[in-house]
């Protein structure tokens, strides 16, 4: 175990003062993330692996994605107290985030040694029983609308920084994953990591329902302009209906975001039909010139 990976993370902040390690020393971790991961470190590299447990905690969920070496240092601890099924996550988080070539590797490699490591690396060698089959490490390709600006939290902690789809080792059981994405609303799940060698766990947060406007300006009195929403970026929260309106149209109308299929109809003149895009906080004014149709005697039979 590389603990001098620590002594590199103490340089991030000599402002704060060093906490000597002792037993009787204040165990409720810091509110300021650098202190609590410096205290954590020092009780690390001093042995005490389950007293830095909080103080770990404490920095990642602070400022975890401030600090990717955080991940990295608590997944060594929890790797040391055997629990292979967190280490290993934390491990990826620092894949996911961290640039230090070195630490890359190791990483990778640990995760490697985790896997290998079988029962006895996980739950402190006391796995509890799968209600199907047997427990083991599973392939998981988590996909989350692909956005690329958010977070995904598992059981509480702040993993990964965006919903970008990606491959994860886990180890079978239960999670609370978590994913707060841009102009989504956030979600909260449980997901069963099962005894299949892959599974695919999809968080379909729903979309934030955002509005434009459309008007439609027909230079025809009378015409009948028919609007039906098709493609809605928010079809769970948007209460839209297929409405129609006889020109001249008055007044813009708000929408939903989405694709609207529209329509413009007058007797004796062709129909006229697009599909017209409304973007968020944007006025769409469409502008329709209606032809006329030839006289029924002389239409082509």
């Amino acid at each position: 175990m590389m603990w001098s990976r620590m002594a590199r993370v103490m340089s991030i902040a000599m402002m704060a003062s060093m906490m000597a390690v002792n037993a009787g020393a204040q165990e409720t971790p810091s509110s300021n993330p650098v202190e609590a991961l410096q205290r954590a470190n020092r009780l690390a590299m001093a042995g005490a692996w389950t007293r830095s447990v909080p103080h770990y905690e404490a920095a990642i969920l602070k400022a975890g994605e401030n600090f990717p070496i955080a991940y990295f240092n608590f997944a060594e601890v929890l790797r040391a107290k055997k629990q292979c099924e967190r280490a290993v996550l934390f491990y990826q988080a620092y894949l996911d985030r961290g640039d230090a070539q070195d630490v890359i590797e190791e990483s990778r490699q640990n995760v490697q040694n985790c896997i290998d490591g079988g029962a006895e690396m996980v739950f402190e060698g006391n796995e509890p029983p799968l209600s199907e089959g047997e427990p083991r490490w599973v392939r998981v390709t988590l996909v989350a609308r692909d956005v690329a600006r958010g977070r995904i939290d598992i059981d509480g902690f702040p993993m990964f920084f965006s919903g970008e789809e990606r491959q994860l080792w886990m180890r079978s059981g239960s999670y609370r994953v978590g994913a707060t994405l841009a102009d989504h609303e956030p979600l909260q799940t449980e997901i069963v990591i099962g005894s299949a060698p892959e599974q695919r766990v999809e968080l379909n947060a729903e979309p934030m329902l955002f509005t434009g406007s459309l008007k439609v300006l027909v230079d025809r009195p009378g015409a009948k302009v028919r609007v039906e929403p098709r493609e809605l970026d928010a079809p769970q929260r948007a209460r839209i209906e297929t409405f129609e309106v006889l020109t001249p149209w008055e007044e813009a109308r708000e929408l939903p975001t989405g694709t609207y299929f529209v329509e413009v109809t007058l007797a004796d003149h062709h129909r006229w039909i697009r599909n017209v895009e409304i973007e968020r906080d944007r006025p769409s004014e469409v502008n329709v010139r209606l032809r006329r149709m030839l006289p029924e005697a002389i239409r082509p039979r």
